[in-house]
């Protein structure tokens, strides 16, 4: 035990938290891989930052075992289909599944993957009837130890959070409707302004920015809206496990939060279906996990990041389904609208 503590220590030591976010030399390694099933490339989105900038975008506390969601099981399993993209599904009745969002410097990917999940499930779950925007900025600045609400004794706003618990703020509390940065027509659109990930650009940069989490509000940026009557609530939370529930939760019900350990090679990621090679861990991350499918014989899951269009796949990835990837199939949480 103490030879493996030693050769950890080491290696966290080895780490320059100063060095490129996309480091050159590990994409050319990358791509120069035999059997890697995904590629590498200069992202935008990093260009200009650092490790540590990467790190205070990381924004999930791991979840004790004792502290675990119920997990739902599926009285009866449906026949799967072979590929599921609510994109493709439920696109024309909810724009909202193609939707991206910025997070911006701050930590709080915890809670904008369960708002992008969120908004998704309302509209599955009315036929597009309702496509209510939810709000990110409720969550990450009202579900916090600052304002202390039974379910977020131990979320931090902008310095993280643990992926259960908006799910369980939202039946509890509810959440209000919130637009990206500078929308006037929800209750709490996003406050933090998207940062410039490229060395030019109109945004402020993210480097060395160290994001405060915004005031709780009671009311509503638009004054024509009602505070109360515009939040939306949850049924009771729960966790998923289990490749197959998994997949039957999405195919059924739509997007949930999972949570994955980040690595250097992650940000370097372009496209393909992403398993982890070169890099050390950096922190865990949060994302909304929205479908699957297969690309040339390997399973994947697909997933929604909070790190705009200029990262990734258009700022969606995939990831290798079945074997726990980085952590994926670990922690996963949902709820159904009320």
């Amino acid at each position: 035990m103490r030879a493996l503590l030693l050769v950890f220590c080491a290696a966290a030591f080895a780490l320059d938290l100063y060095a490129p976010a996309i480091q050159p030399e590990m994409v050319e390694q990358i791509n120069s891989m035999n059997g890697v099933t995904w590629q590498a490339g200069m992202n935008g989105h990093f260009e200009g930052l650092n490790l540590k900038d990467v790190q205070r975008m990381l924004g999930v506390h791991p979840t004790p075992a004792s502290e675990r969601l119920p997990e739902k099981h599926h009285m009866k399993a449906i026949s799967l289909p072979d590929e599921f993209d609510p994109r493709k599904e439920y696109g024309d009745r909810c724009p909202s599944t193609k939707m991206l969002r910025d997070q911006g410097g701050c930590g709080s990917c915890w809670a904008f993957a369960a708002a992008a999940s969120i908004t998704d499930r309302i509209c599955i779950a009315t036929k597009g009837a309702m496509n209510p925007i939810i709000s990110a900025e409720d969550i990450v600045s009202c579900c916090s130890i600052t304002h202390a609400p039974l379910e977020c004794t131990s979320d931090k706003g902008c310095n993280g959070g643990q992926i259960k618990d908006p799910w369980s703020y939202w039946h509890s509390k509810g959440v209000v409707t919130g637009g990206l940065y500078g929308d006037t027509q929800t209750c709490q659109p996003y406050t933090i302004p998207p940062c410039e990930h490229h060395v030019d650009g109109p945004r402020p940069s993210c480097a060395g920015e160290d994001y405060k989490t915004p005031q709780c509000l009671r009311t509503c940026s638009n004054s024509s809206i009602d505070y109360k009557s515009d939040k939306t609530f949850g049924d009771k939370a729960y966790s998923v496990s289990g490749v197959q529930n998994i997949m039957q939760e999405l195919v059924q019900h739509g997007p949930l939060s999972a949570s994955l350990s980040v690595y250097e090679d992650f940000e370097a990621y372009k496209g393909g279906v992403y398993q982890h090679v070169k890099g050390s861990f950096l922190g865990l991350h949060a994302v909304s996990l929205i479908g699957y499918g297969v690309d040339n014989g390997t399973p994947y899951w697909l997933l929604k990041n909070s790190w705009n269009n200029d990262w990734g796949e258009g700022g969606f990835f995939r990831i290798l389904r079945g074997k726990n990837e980085c952590g994926i199939e670990g922690e996963i949480a949902g709820s159904v609208p009320m």
